[in-house]
């Protein structure tokens, strides 16, 4: 039941990010609903890599969010958001995740992305079944260590 409104509060509070995008914006074209059974999540957890790359379960995106089932059983690249909160849950496994500090051997990939090396200093924390992390742009964060970790990534860009 705990986990039930987690999800739930994780849900709305993408739900409002993206409409505050949006609204920043203008006027928008009506948004298109996006519907996933829990089979079909289930799935994308099992199946996912990485979020963004060509192993991710991507769900839904367009250019206010995205939403997408990850896995990873190493550590990953550093990287670094100017306009994007990262919203992860933990759906299986553990792994140690690092935010705040400093980007280390890192370049830009595109404008407001930064990507690969290390972080230097920051914050470890230990992630397990349940757990959220919820990082707003501009902060470094990095799969440090993972152990057989399946997650939901939800990417809520700003303007």
């Amino acid at each position: 039941m705990k986990q039930n409104l987690l999800a739930l509060a994780l849900l709305v509070g993408v739900a409002a990010g993206v409409l505050v995008a949006q609204n920043a914006k203008g006027p928008q074209p009506a948004p298109k609903v996006t519907y996933m059974s829990a089979e079909a999540i289930a799935e994308a957890l099992a199946k996912g890599g990485p979020a963004l790359t060509p192993r991710a379960a991507l769900i839904t995106r367009d250019s206010a969010h995205m939403v997408a089932g990850g896995r990873r059983d190493v550590g990953g690249d550093a990287e670094q958001h100017e306009k994007a909160y990262d919203i992860v849950y933990i759906t299986e496994g553990e792994a140690v995740y690092v935010t705040g500090g400093a980007l280390k051997n890192s370049k830009q990939t595109s404008p407001g992305e930064m990507l690969g090396g290390t972080i230097e200093g920051g914050e470890e924390h230990h992630l397990k079944k349940g757990d959220v992390m919820v990082v707003p742009p501009g902060i470094p964060h990095w799969w440090k260590d993972a152990k057989n970790i399946r997650y939901m990534i939800m990417k809520v860009n700003v303007p």
